[in-house]
């Protein structure tokens, strides 16, 4: 797991530079993540080539046969402070007291008491009394031009070497968590989504890696919720303390009622949970977040809100005051409430109310559909680009999230706006002259962004020199065909014509399943271009009837991709 670099929430070990040199070095043994560890640091990090070309069957050598017991581990290279030790003491007769300060004066690069360690290690030091307190490498039977080798190496490394103690502790840690990770997939990613509760962005990344593992995560539901991300019938719940407004008592109240029986209606879980813990802010966060989807849906949940609010809190007065109605004689339950047949939002605005309530898409992502396109025209994740403290030009792509214009001295426009993929987000700058070149920006739409990564006392952002619209760009328009073009630096051929026929590949095994839904977008958006099914299977092409003909738009691009995927859906 992780020489294939899997090492999303593995203790040290998850960044996306560590997973990268994992791949390299695919360690195969507890030494390889202890060293992974120690080198994976500015300064040791200039060894990690010579360490994966020893390690894969590249020559190791030894400046003296004595190093090669104590550096055999780490393929003749100097990684732990300890080694130095070891080797002062091994070559040069130094005890672990003195080895232990000759390497603080190494890191410290103090000229003077190095001058006189060199000495000291090559020929050996003595006492007032002629007794050798270090003996010394010529002594101990190493030739006077090896020893000053040895030692000009050991200061060298000594002053980024790693304590092998520390990383040693770390590395074990590591591997328990991997561990757990490759043997208890389900609890692991459990445990550590419920360990980010209250940091969105963590909780939108851990999802996506969960997902992309075959993970499936559930939505939060106040039917079977808790507090933490729990597992359910070989998935993951959704927590209800990670949704916006909701806190630890609201949730162990729901449970403690659920307890006493599941919740019959919306109005019924209104009626039963105290009204001095919720209140209708965080009533309506549960809708939006999608918390009552086992008993309706959010539009019929909002519609009958206010008039459920009344009618339960004069019902709990009732209650307290010991009168009973005679229709609860009658009927025994407190039907209450008649839930209007009503169709639930649009996926867009359901969309919306996730990020807002969530911090996070759960149902779906409005990337999902334009994943290959971003893939195959973007230099890297905004996760891997924030890792980096390197500046340099980047290209990145995502949807648009807090945007805000502002004006400048010159009374000139500008932007700024947080750019959000699977991977994370990171704050954009987009000044006047780049500003005013793009037709329209706003919150929602997806982008590919041209621009300097910019590192600044720990601030990173995007410094945006161009902004291309992917619904354009999607869409053919020679504009935003020629921006992309420029923006990647590659030769784009741009039709003028408009693309006229639309081809869907499917598997015959799809056909059943898949055929409906399919015909169901496309009677969505009638048009004038021709609709062609290619069955791989059989090799064959049928032009569906004309009533499902549809008209060249990025909605219905995106619904299409989500159901058969990207290298599915091709205009021609």
């Amino acid at each position: 797991m992780l020489a294939e670099g899997n090492s999303t929430g593995v203790f040290q070990l998850e960044s996306g530079g560590m997973r990268a040199i994992l791949k390299d070095i695919k360690p195969s043994c507890f030494e390889d993540i202890v060293a992974v560890i120690a080198l994976y640091r500015p300064g040791p990090m200039e060894q990690i080539p010579e360490f994966v070309r020893r390690k894969h069957g590249g020559k190791v050598s030894y400046l003296h046969p004595k190093m090669e017991e104590i550096l055999k581990s780490t393929y003749g290279i100097i990684v732990y402070q300890e080694q130095v030790m070891q080797i002062a003491q091994n070559l040069a007769g130094y005890s672990l007291g003195r080895a232990d300060l000759l390497r603080r004066a190494m890191g410290k690069k103090d000229r003077r008491i190095m001058d006189e360690e060199s000495h000291n290690f090559v020929h050996g030091l003595q006492d007032k009394s002629g007794e050798w307190i270090v003996p010394g490498a010529v002594r101990l039977g190493v030739k006077e031009k090896e020893a000053a080798e040895i030692f000009e190496l050991m200061a060298k490394f000594a002053e980024y070497g790693f304590n092998k103690g520390h990383a040693t502790a770390y590395a074990l840690i590591s591997y328990h968590t991997a561990y757990l990770k490759a043997n208890y997939p389900l609890e692991f990613t459990a445990s550590l989504l419920s360990s980010v509760i209250g940091s969105p962005d963590k909780i939108s990344f851990y999802i996506q890696e969960a997902r992309s593992s075959g993970i499936e995560i559930l939505p939060p539901d106040v039917q079977y919720s808790y507090n933490d991300f729990t597992i359910e019938n070989k998935a993951i719940r959704f927590g209800l303390e990670a949704i916006r407004n909701i806190g630890g008592n609201l949730v162990e109240a729901i449970v403690t009622e659920r307890e006493k029986g599941s919740f019959a209606s919306f109005y019924d879980f209104i009626l039963r949970i105290d009204t001095r813990v919720i209140n209708k802010r965080s009533i309506e966060s549960l809708i939006k977040a999608g918390a009552f989807g086992s008993l309706c849906n959010r539009c019929q949940a909002m519609r009958i809100l206010d008039q459920a609010i009344e009618l339960a809190q004069n019902r709990q007065k009732d209650q307290q005051s010991g009168q009973i109605s005679l229709f609860d004689i009658d009927t025994g339950i407190d039907q209450g409430l008649a839930m209007p047949e009503v169709p639930e939002f649009a996926e867009s605005e359901i969309l919306k109310m996730e990020k807002e309530y969530m911090g996070i898409y759960l149902t779906a992502h409005p990337l999902f559909a334009v994943q290959e396109i971003l893939k195959n025209n973007t230099s890297s994740d905004i996760l891997s680009c924030l890792e980096s403290s390197e500046e340099k030009k980047v290209i990145l792509g995502g949807i648009i999230n807090s945007f805000r214009q502002t004006i400048t001295k010159r009374g000139e426009m500008m932007a700024s706006f947080q750019l959000e993929d699977l991977s994370g987000t990171i704050e954009v700058l987009v000044f006047p002259r780049v500003f005013s070149e793009v037709v329209k920006l706003d919150n929602d739409q997806i982008v590919l962004i041209h621009g300097r990564y910019n590192v600044n006392e720990e601030e990173k952002k995007i410094f945006a020199e161009k902004v291309v619209l992917v619904e354009e760009y999607l869409s053919g328009k020679n504009t935003a065909k020629s921006q992309v073009s420029a923006t990647l630096g590659k030769k784009t051929e741009v039709n003028k014509e408009e693309r006229g026929k639309l081809f869907l590949k499917l598997e015959n095994k799809q056909k059943e399943q898949i055929m409906k839904k399919v015909l169901k977008v496309l009677s969505m958006y009638h048009g004038d271009s021709p609709v062609y099914f290619f069955f791989q299977d059989s090799q064959k092409i049928f032009e569906v009837s004309k009533k499902y003909f549809v008209s060249n738009n990025f909605d219905l691009q995106k619904k299409l991709i989500s159901l058969i995927g990207q290298e599915n859906v091709k205009w021609k």
